[in-house]
C-alpha cells in the first residue's frame, strides 16, 4: 500500500492536468486549480523539510568538529540571517536587499566564475585534435569564437557569414533533435508514470 496510494494519486491528478489542458470543462479547471495551490503548499512544506535536514547535517558537521566545519558555521549564519530577515522584515526591506546583494549574489557570481573555468578545461580536452571529427570541433570552435570579436571579422569578412551558417544550421539541427528526443523521452516516462509502470520515484526497482 506505501507504493500502490501514492502511484495512484498521481496517476489520478495527472490525468486531471491532462484533462484541463484539452477539455473546457469548469469543473476540471475549479479542481485542477484547487490541486495546483495544494502543490504550492506542499512544496512550501518540502522546502522547510529540506532547510531543516541541510541545517541538521552541518549541526552534526559542527559538532563533530569535522574537516572544513567552519564552512558549516558560515552557512548555518547565512540561512539563519536570510530566515529570520525574510519572517520578520520581509524580502522587500533594504536590510534583506543588503543581506541579498553582498552576500548571495557574490557567492552565486562566484559559482558561476568556477563554472566557466571548468568548463574552459573540458573544453580545452575536447578540443585536442586526434581525429577528424576533433579537427571539426575545433575549427568550428574557432570559428564561432572568432565571429563573437571584432578581430574575427578584420581576419577575414566570411568568418560572420559562416558563424551564422554554423549555427543556424548543424547547430540548431542538432538542438532541434535533442528537444525531439527529449521531448518523446518525457512522453514515455510520463505516460508509464500515469499507468503505474514506473516505481523508482517510490524506491523501487
Amino acid at each position: 500500500m506505501r507504493r500502490e496510494v501514492p502511484s495512484i494519486i498521481l496517476g489520478v491528478v495527472g490525468l486531471l492536468m491532462i484533462a484541463e489542458t484539452f477539455l473546457n470543462v469548469p469543473a476540471v479547471a475549479s479542481l485542477s486549480r484547487d490541486v495546483k495551490n495544494w502543490g504550492i503548499i506542499i512544496g512550501g512544506f518540502a522546502l522547510a523539510l529540506g532547510s531543516a535536514n541541510l541545517a541538521r547535517f552541518h549541526l552534526v558537521r559542527v559538532m563533530r568538529k569535522n574537516k572544513e566545519w567552519y564552512n558549516s558555521v558560515a552557512l548555518l549564519a547565512l540561512m539563519a540571517a536570510f530566515a529570520l530577515a525574510g519572517v520578520t522584515i520581509g524580502p522587500k526591506a533594504e536590510s534583506y536587499t543588503f543581506y541579498y546583494n553582498n552576500f548571495l549574489a557574490p557567492m552565486n557570481t562566484t559559482l558561476q566564475g568556477m563554472t566557466v573555468f571548468f568548463v574552459g578545461s573540458a573544453a580545452y580536452r575536447a578540443f585536442t585534435v586526434r581525429n577528424a571529427e576533433g579537427a571539426i570541433l575545433l575549427l568550428t570552435a574557432v570559428i564561432v569564437i572568432l565571429s563573437s570579436i571584432p578581430l574575427g571579422e578584420q581576419l577575414w569578412s566570411q568568418i560572420p557569414v559562416i558563424s551564422k551558417w554554423i549555427q543556424d544550421v548543424p547547430n540548431l539541427s542538432g538542438q532541434r533533435g535533442i528537444i525531439i528526443t527529449s521531448a518523446i523521452g518525457s512522453m514515455a516516462i510520463g505516460l508509464r508514470v500515469l499507468l503505474g509502470l514506473e516505481r523508482s520515484h517510490f524506491g523501487g526497482e
